[in-house]
């Protein structure tokens, strides 16, 4: 994935050189790959973890600088002119499960346009193309964000409703890329009064996008279910910009935003904004807060971060915390990350803010009684007792015959030969020999055979 450091100096000041940058973002965890261009025209070639679907947009890489740095973040703030009239569009959600939130918005007397040269500069320094000022609104939203939208033309929606259902058995929708596809009734669609017009999350239909005719635009930002929309991208082999970060988990806050700064962007080559924005809520979606004790925080990092260092880093990256009982604060975790469920979620975004560089090279302290001071107990008496019994050459046959019988048959336990016949001087005083097992090696010598770790049969 394409990032342009000079695109992050909208959200936040940068105070270093996008060498420096890129080196310490990769030590917080958002890899930097590679480098290419200079100056405004730089690149990062980012490698962004699938868990991290709010880090895939400039915004979200931002944040991360702003934390990272102790920066304040400018806030995404469309800015509108005043709405004429009333719309009359209608959202009918029929699968509040499948589409909990659907925000949509309605522009008259638009004018179809190539985008200003900002923006198509953008958008190719990222390898886009750019195809319309409408539709490269919604590429610009998307790589900003990280929040997929769409455009249809208005005048081509049947009964000016958009209806939220699953396919029918039977029906067929040609999406954007000219392909007629075949729906199964398992398929979520985005359908007018008579027909599918998109599929959900993954790709609008070709029969209502937006073309230099269009003169009034209806725009669309939706919240969909990851499951469904991954399912329904692999049964069409369809893998999109949106689908790739719908089936990772959207920010749900993020619909009415974004449905506005697609309006702002297309409003700036003309065109007159009708009503408000229609957002119909179906299901809350809501993350559940965590608990974080501060001494849990010091026992896994191995050292005591202050509360207002921990405050501040949470902070930066959207989190809100509330006191609790003694050292425990409640955690309220931001909408765009729903990576974090666990304690232990936490922790690790503390650590890496923090820098893992800054922690002190020690050994995490073993609980008593813990699993691997078991082992390490049970592992020292074995090794033990096998000193003490290979003095027997016939508990020596019969354990490695049982343990290891092709080592048997070839290195039977047998009398040491006298040292002095080995061409050593080491032959004991009194003239006596002992056992010794030829089998037995250090660890590094070929496969594992002997029950007792550490060591191993030639």
């Amino acid at each position: 994935m394409k990032i342009s450091p000079h695109w992050l100096r909208d959200f936040v000041d940068l105070p270093v050189d996008y060498s420096r940058l890129a080196d310490e973002l990769t030590l917080a965890g958002v890899a930097v790959e590679g480098i290419s261009g200079e100056g405004n025209n730089t690149v990062f070639e980012m490698d962004i973890t699938t868990n991290r679907p709010d880090a895939m947009n400039h915004y979200g890489v931002a944040r991360e600088a702003s934390a990272l740095y102790d920066l304040p973040l400018r806030p995404i703030e469309p800015k509108l002119p005043p709405s004429q009239s009333r719309s009359e569009v209608t959202i009918d959600i029929q699968e509040p499960d499948l589409c909990p939130r659907f925000t949509a918005r309605e522009i008259r007397g638009a004018t179809i346009k190539p985008s200003p040269p900002h923006i198509a500069g953008r958008l190719q320094l990222l390898d886009q193309r750019p195809i319309s000022n409408a539709v490269d609104a919604t590429n610009y939203v998307l790589w900003e964000s990280g929040k997929p939208t769409h455009v249809f033309d208005l005048d081509l929606l049947e009964g000016r409703r958009l209806i939220i259902r699953k396919a029918q058995s039977g029906e067929t929708l040609k999406t954007l890329d000219g392909v007629e596809r075949q729906l199964s009734t398992d398929d979520l669609v985005v359908a007018d009064a008579k027909k599918p017009v998109g599929l959900a999350g993954v790709m609008g239909g070709f029969d209502t996008m937006i073309t230099e005719r269009t003169k009034n635009i209806l725009i669309e930002s939706a919240w969909w279910d990851p499951v469904t929309v991954r399912r329904m991208s692999k049964r069409h082999g369809l893998h999109t910009d949106a689908s790739h970060r719908f089936e990772r988990g959207a920010d749900f806050e993020s619909t009415v935003v974004s449905t506005n700064r697609v309006a702002e962007l297309i409003l700036n080559s003309g065109g007159t904004l009708i009503g408000d924005v229609i957002d119909v809520i179906a299901r809350q979606l809501d993350l559940a807060p965590v608990e974080l004790d501060l001494r849990e925080v010091q026992r896994i990092l191995g050292e005591k971060l202050s509360t207002l260092e921990i405050s501040r880093i949470l902070t930066r990256l959207g989190f809100t915390m509330l006191p609790g009982s003694e050292d425990t604060y409640l955690v309220h975790i931001p909408s765009w990350r729903l990576d974090i469920e666990r304690e232990i979620d936490i922790i690790e975004e503390l650590a890496r803010l923090h820098g893992y560089d800054k922690f002190a090279n020690t050994l995490p302290a073993q609980r008593r009684g813990s699993r691997s001071a078991r082992c390490a107990q049970r592992r020292a008496a074995a090794l033990a007792a096998l000193g003490a019994r290979l003095q027997r050459s016939d508990f020596a046959d019969f354990h490695f015959e049982r343990r290891c019988p092709a080592l048997f048959d070839r290195t039977r336990a047998r009398p040491r030969e006298p040292a002095e016949r080995r061409g050593f001087g080491d032959a004991h005083v009194d003239g006596s020999e002992h056992v010794e097992h030829a089998g037995l090696q250090p660890e590094s010598r070929q496969r594992q055979c002997s029950p007792v770790r550490g060591w191993k049969c030639v």
